[in-house]
């Protein structure tokens, strides 16, 4: 496309020469399977300079961009020539289904080692769908995949290791969202939830995470009064919040019970983070000013919109 530069698969075009074909050469479901193997088999080290610095060097988002080039050809195929469309219908149909199946083998944590990867892609392990989810260079909007790659991959892998997939995507959604305030970019997490409840076994496998619901047990509750009091520390080491507080908060249990009920809801279960986001400084942290790094939403509503209001004027 005049920003991208061909990869040349040396070790399919020795077979090719060995076997005896010339161009132009017919392309068939077989070839594609060959091309997508050799390409998935090719070190990241033995690609060009410019291969290794662009994202589709990592073979998971060469795959779902792949689908998607895959989806886009399909919609241009001119229908004047039946013939020539059925043909051309019939590959990019199988060039789908390849770039589906060998997305779950990369992604599958028990055959991730079958092709090499980029250290930071094998790092990311599952993840990297997310990454490609949310990857600005993608061609489509933030928080979602290719059209149709997702109903296909979780009908192939049902059965196959979809939870082992996905379950991990699903528990670090949230992350994304929960420091987030209605300023900030929370429309891509929202959009990436829906996406992935729209497909009933996804949904399905969403509902036996573990932190579907919040459940609170004796241990959850020290390990939220050791938060609590942590984060209380953190603020009456803020002299403006510790003489608004007096001497005597870190004593009071009230201060470090933490959150219950709707905020034990928000804090703790996988879909409260995406309720919580609101332009109210409903916690201790967000009260201060967001002192306490990584408590508070941000861009901050009370700074960029509500900025020395009390040196306003009334009315």
């Amino acid at each position: 496309d005049g920003s991208s530069e061909s990869l040349y698969l040396q070790s399919l075009a020795s077979e090719m020469v060995m076997e005896g074909a010339e161009p132009p050469l017919t392309v068939s479901g077989d070839l594609l399977e060959r091309a997508l193997f050799a390409r998935l088999s090719t070190p990241v080290e033995e690609m060009s300079r410019w291969w290794m610095t662009d994202p589709e060097a990592a073979p998971v988002t060469w795959l779902l961009r792949s689908y998607h080039r895959c989806r886009e050809e399909s919609r241009r195929l001119n229908a004047r020539d039946v013939e020539f469309a059925e043909r051309a219908t019939s590959a990019l149909r199988q060039g789908l289904e390849l770039c589906v199946n060998y997305s779950g083998l990369l992604l599958n944590p028990a055959m991730a080692d079958m092709f090499p990867q980029p250290e930071a892609a094998k790092r990311r392990g599952v993840l990297q769908l997310l990454d490609v989810m949310f990857d600005a260079s993608s061609p489509w909007e933030p928080g979602k995949l290719p059209d149709g790659f997702l109903p296909e991959f979780a009908a192939r892998f049902e059965d196959e290791g979809l939870e082992d997939m996905l379950g991990p995507v699903v528990d670090e959604l949230p992350s994304m969202v929960k420091t987030v305030s209605p300023l900030g970019d929370f429309h891509a997490p929202l959009t990436a939830l829906c996406l992935l409840v729209s497909v009933k076994s996804i949904a399905e496998i969403i509902s036996r995470r573990p932190r579907w619901l919040a459940r609170e047990d004796a241990a959850d509750a020290d390990r939220r009064r050791s938060e609590s009091e942590q984060r209380m520390r953190q603020m009456m080491a803020i002299p403006a919040f510790a003489q608004m507080m007096g001497p005597d908060s870190m004593s009071d249990p009230s201060m470090l019970a933490g959150p219950s009920g709707g905020r034990a809801f928000e804090a703790d279960s996988l879909l409260g983070p995406f309720f919580a986001c609101n332009c109210l400084p409903d916690s201790i942290a967000e009260a201060a000013g967001g002192a306490v790094a990584g408590l508070a939403r941000m861009p901050s509503v009370r700074e960029q919109c509500f900025k020395d209001y009390e040196k306003r004027r009334a009315g």
